[in-house]
């Protein structure tokens, strides 16, 4: 109905969001040698992520990094 409209935009708002504060929490594990934790958040980036955003190239990036395609 004409309620959820605004719903899903909030959503998809959220969602946006999350991928860049993942990237930063991603980066932020990478540069204190928490390989776990990095691979984590910047794994959930390149699976739930817009491929055209920036932080999903970041991110795809420092997997390869850290070997993990």
């Amino acid at each position: 109905g004409a309620k959820t409209a605004p719903l899903v935009k909030l959503l998809l708002f959220k969602a946006k969001h999350n991928a860049k504060a993942m990237t930063l929490l991603g980066l932020e594990a990478y540069a204190l040698n928490d390989k776990d934790d990095a691979r984590k958040y910047l794994s959930e980036v390149r699976n739930t992520g817009d491929p055209s955003a920036d932080e999903y190239a970041l991110a795809v990036s420092y997997l390869k990094r850290l070997g993990k395609n």
